[in-house]
């Protein structure tokens, strides 16, 4: 049976959902306004977004119970999609509901090593728990740290976090949210591997894109507020990036400061659009001396 016939449901469910992005308009309009209460008034009265916020007061939600929402709603769309799929494609959707899940863990990390208390965090996690892993009730419990990894009921979890317990404190929350990361991108490449030919090929891009965002950022963070070493960026990085490829990746962790790392990026942008053009140009004028 074709990918066609098979995801003939999806692709229907899909489509009507691509309908409802925002238009290259809609972010004209939400570039153009002065604050977050004028975005919010525009999401609800002028795109889909009316039916998830018609309860939502723009003058009292905060932005960060917003980008909760808006979490919340895609966990919700991920697990709707799930029911259309079997076998090794069920089990893709469900590495990617660990990515919330995952989210959930930082935010009790951030908890215990010194941003408020986890009575404040209760009404604060992405995943629905209709997919998840976790125990939430009992790593809610916890009373510090080193609890906590003893009380999430995912081994994995446990096995990846103990060993950082013995970092410097001012280091340890990035270096736990890193190995989460790399734990959650491991799956999925593990995961996409199960795939047919064909999807392996299209998820591939969509995969390497994610972990070039995903190195930007740890380098980023880790030169601007924890002063990483590049070895130690390096060792941290993930592999198969779409872009950024080892030798490349390595040229941005040697990067002295976050602003240097940001004009290396720039450069390389410009750089492979320059390539590009002159390989046209060179295709352009074989073509004309063959044909003169």
């Amino acid at each position: 049976m074709g990918n066609v016939k098979r995801f003939a449901a999806v692709n229907t469910k899909a489509k009507a959902l691509e309908g409802k992005l925002l238009k290259n308009k809609d972010y004209i309009e939400l570039l153009n306004k002065k604050n977050e209460k004028e975005v919010l008034e525009y999401l609800k009265e002028n795109t889909s977004y009316r039916e998830l916020l018609k309860d939502v007061d723009p003058d009292e939600i905060q932005r960060d119970r917003f980008e909760l929402l808006l979490l919340q709603n895609l966990v919700a769309h991920y697990e709707k999609f799930i029911h259309f799929f079997t076998d090794e494609y069920k089990k893709l959707f469900r590495v990617f509901l660990i990515r919330f899940e995952i989210s959930d863990i930082k935010l009790f990390l951030k908890e215990f090593m010194g941003r408020g208390s986890l009575e404040e965090i209760k009404d604060s996690f992405i995943a629905s728990g209709k997919y998840a892993h976790l125990d939430y009730e009992r790593m809610l419990q916890s009373k510090n740290l080193e609890e906590f990894i003893e009380n999430i009921n995912e081994k994995a979890y446990q096995k990846l976090l103990k060993p950082y317990l013995e970092e410097e404190p001012e280091r340890r929350l990035f270096y736990m949210e890193m190995a989460l990361d790399r734990l959650y991108f491991k799956k999925l490449a593990d995961q996409i591997k199960h795939l047919s030919k064909e999807d392996q090929k299209a998820f591939g891009e969509f995969f390497g894109r994610q972990v070039d965002l995903m190195n930007l950022q740890w380098i980023y963070r880790g030169l601007k507020f924890y002063g990483l070493s590049p070895e130690e960026l390096i060792n941290y990085s993930l592999p198969g990036g779409l872009e950024f490829h080892y030798e490349r990746l390595k040229s941005l962790c040697y990067s002295t400061n976050d602003e240097e790392l940001i004009e290396k990026k720039i450069r390389y942008k410009y750089y492979i659009r320059y390539i590009i053009i002159i390989i046209i140009i060179i295709i352009i004028i074989i073509i004309i001396i063959l044909y003169m």
